[in-house]
């Protein structure tokens, strides 16, 4: 009888640790704890059907793996884009994962230094710690540490996603180099080149930003090269170096170019109380203008009348009708867990990077097999590379040469919303 008990006991106790392994691992929410402080993420992972014929998932979970700078120098931007990869694993997580895959996220921190940033990556490489049987990497976020993670990343053909990642980087370590961002200052071009061709009244242009946040500096050098393309003057400029400034003060200065025409991107509130005072100034009738967002939320503009004409215009990378909704949970977040807009869109950019990571598994029906990591590794890097159709809640995109292809959209306020303008 003792020999049966024991042996019963001992069949239990295999029952017990046979279920255990079958239950997937907890998912880690990275260094920077919850990826969607402020409310839930607002948004739901719209997942793909593998191919028919595709292989069961390999893995009890896959690995997302981000090395950014949570600490050191550029803290601020690598902390904003932690916080999107987070928010985009957690909102995939909570619609059923990958394949049906729960994903862990694991976050290396760089500490602004590229020295550290190779051997992370080379850690990554190596498969140590948890991150061992990642299929990609998202980052190095700065440019100076991914080129020193390029060689790594290239040689153990682990696709690696970037923010703005040169020309030569994405040439020299294709297919692997990847980047997040599209062409500096590439959807600011495009918005621009737009209304200047829809308005023969333009001719002399002032321009009024924000010289304090990067990605408005890169609007402002593509702005400026289009406004010489097209055969027009730049009689001035306005860089208020920060987000604190006499509005009113810019406004006149502004005034004094004698333009006929004004370019605005100044963040935040800035493009609102800028506007305002340049109508004021102009006779409370709006001056021909077009502001740039790096937020879709632009319902701060909707109150104020003046701005309802045919003469004001708006452009965003985004949707506000389509994306709105979705968006503005994001931009809660946001909002809540970092505060300021200066690396707002490196956020962005990092979610819509996990949601495309998600898309390419799932429509290319990987398994994260080990046995076979090199050769699925090689075609996430090229379904990366080339797409001609990235779906994201946060607005859809496309790929090509690596890097996204800018996006831009023109609206007028009219009736009190956006009208999207052809």
């Amino acid at each position: 009888m003792a020999i049966k008990t024991k042996i019963i006991i001992a069949l239990v106790l295999v029952l017990i640790l046979l279920i255990i392994i079958a239950v997937p691992g907890e998912q880690s929410d990275g260094l920077l704890g919850n990826g969607n402080a402020g409310g839930g993420s607002g948004d739901s992972a719209q997942s793909v059907q593998p191919p028919g014929d595709a292989p069961p998932v390999a893995v009890r979970e896959w690995y997302f793996v981000m090395l950014t700078d949570v600490t050191g120098m550029s803290a601020e931007e690598g902390v904003a884009a932690a916080w999107g990869f987070d928010y985009g694993v957690k909102a995939i997580n909570e619609s059923g994962g990958v394949r049906g895959i729960s994903v862990r996220s694991a976050t290396r921190d760089t500490a602004s230094v590229a020295v550290n940033a190779a051997a992370e990556m080379t850690a990554v490489a190596e498969g140590l710690g948890v991150d061992g049987g990642a299929l990609l990497v998202l980052g190095p976020v700065l440019s100076d540490e991914y080129d020193a993670a390029a060689q790594i990343f290239t040689e153990a053909h682990i696709p690696a996603i970037g923010h703005a990642v040169g020309d030569a980087t994405l040439q020299n370590y294709a297919p692997y180099a990847i980047s997040s961002a599209a062409e500096p200052g590439g959807a600011a071009g495009k918005a621009v080149a737009a209304w200047i061709a829809g308005d023969p009244g333009i001719q002399k242009i002032a321009m009024i930003y924000n010289s304090s946040i990067y990605s408005i500096n890169g609007n402002a050098e593509r702005v400026k090269e289009v406004i010489a393309g097209e055969g027009l003057s730049l009689v001035g400029t306005v860089e208020t170096g920060g987000d604190t400034f006499d509005a009113a003060g810019v406004a006149e200065t502004a005034m004094g170019f004698d333009a006929d025409a004004y370019y605005i991107d100044l963040g935040g509130d800035g493009n609102r109380r800028v506007a305002e005072q340049l109508a004021h100034l102009n006779g409370d009738s709006a001056p021909r203008l077009i502001m740039g967002s790096l937020n879709v939320d632009l319902s701060q503009f909707l109150d104020i009348a003046v701005l309802s004409s045919d003469k004001v215009f708006f452009w965003s990378e985004y949707d506000p009708v389509a994306d709105g909704e979705k968006r503005q949970a994001f931009d809660t977040a946001f909002a809540a867990a970092i505060g300021s807009n200066h690396y707002y869109n490196i956020a962005v950019n990092y979610c819509q990077a996990a949601r495309f990571a998600q898309q390419a598994i799932e429509e290319l029906g990987l398994t994260g097999d080990p046995e076979h990591l090199t050769e699925e590794r090689d075609k996430l890097a090229a379904y990366l590379r080339d797409c001609s159709l990235v779906r994201t809640p946060l607005g859809d995109y496309e790929t090509s040469a690596g890097r996204k292809i800018a996006q831009s959209r023109l609206y007028r306020m009219k009736d009190g919303a956006f009208v999207s303008v052809p």
